[in-house]
């Protein structure tokens, strides 16, 4: 399977996710709420591998290393750079020695953080533990003796989660630790993803991607605009049903495979990928990368300085300004992506 056309929808879904929020238009934003995260979950889940299930520690661990780990590294580097970041007017608040600590303790702990430019990473540990509730759910399908095949009993099994999750949530409302509940139903398009790795080399349809695409983006746009809601934030996913969550997940995964494959021989399939490849720089720090449209806009309209602080973005009514803070928000955290990657390359030959 040719790993590029993921590359770019994970590239389409970190370019919808910075779209999302950086646009004054509350249209464009439900939409690519719809399918950006859902995108992510969906791409994990369709390189899941069967040998995790033998050794499940290798596949958490690594997990724990690319997930929760990085994580805590960029929570706690926000809180120490937070007070520093007050000066330079990218923060409008300063932070106390209490709030430090309180911000240590929700980082490693509870994997929260209350930073801003850490808005985005709550994806992390919500990957996390996706992941994980569905290496279960694949172990149980794996030992479970019923006589049916195994990609029947994972179904059954994920389906299962999903409803109890949805039963703890809209049924019993129970409180939801780490937001649990909300996890095992977003586990369903995990398993979606999986699904569509048995499914596509099967399917002689993905060569028609541009009717496959028009129609799933037409049904998309249909149900946003009927108020038929996917999105997988755990907030939302409380007032949501997880069939829609399941369904719109599953379409809207399936209408950016479509496009990434009807882009991925070309020069701007390219450029989507490469934000694809580095979709958690770009999750970290585009509102860095905002804040230098900020700095511009303060020159432009002569706003005092303090105002680069406005978060998520200053007000605006020039449509224009979106697609600066689209273009930075990018192509900033890869800038530097590259430079940290340059200077540690750098540092250990000087080492050696």
């Amino acid at each position: 399977m040719n790993n590029q056309a993921f590359s770019i929808m994970k590239g389409i879904a970190i370019i919808s996710v910075v779209l999302g929020h950086c646009t004054t238009n509350s249209r464009i934003e439900m939409f690519v709420n719809q399918y950006h995260l859902a995108v992510f979950f969906f791409v994990a889940g369709f390189f899941f591998k069967e040998k995790y299930v033998v050794t499940p520690m290798d596949f958490v661990w690594k997990k724990v290393k690319r997930l929760y780990v990085p994580f805590v590294v960029a929570g706690i580097g926000c809180l120490l750079l937070h007070n520093i970041f007050y000066h330079l007017n990218i923060y409008d608040t300063e932070l106390t020695i209490a709030q430090f600590e309180k911000g240590i303790f929700d980082v490693t702990i509870r994997m929260v953080s209350n930073e801003l430019l850490m808005g985005a990473m709550w994806f992390c540990p919500a990957m996390l533990i996706v992941s994980i509730i569905g290496l279960v759910g694949f172990k149980i399908a794996s030992l479970s003796a019923w006589n049916m095949s195994l990609l029947a009993k994972q179904a059954i099994v994920f389906v299962f989660i999903v409803f109890m999750g949805g039963v703890c949530i809209h049924v019993a409302h129970l409180k939801s630790p780490y937001c649990i509940w909300q996890y095992m139903i977003v586990s369903g398009v995990f398993f979606e993803g999986y699904l569509f790795s048995k499914l596509v080399p099967k399917l002689s349809m993905w060569n028609k991607n541009v009717i496959i695409f028009i129609l799933l983006f037409v049904l998309m746009l249909i149900l946003t605009q009927y108020g038929i809601y996917g999105r997988l934030q755990p907030d939302n996913i409380k007032s949501e049903s997880p069939v829609s969550i399941l369904f719109i997940g599953m379409i809207g995964s399936i209408m950016v495979y479509s496009l990434a494959k009807l882009v991925e021989k070309v020069k701007i399939g390219k450029w989507i990928a490469i934000c694809g490849e580095y979709s958690f720089s770009i999750m970290l720090l585009h509102f860095l990368g905002f804040k230098l449209v900020n700095l511009f806009q303060c020159w432009f309209y002569g706003y005092p300085l303090e105002k680069t602080a406005d978060f998520p973005f200053i007000s605006f009514d020039v449509d224009v300004w979106m697609i600066f803070y689209v273009l930075l928000g990018t192509t900033i955290p890869i800038v530097l992506s590259k430079v940290f990657g340059l200077v540690i390359s750098k540092a250990g030959k000087f080492r050696v």
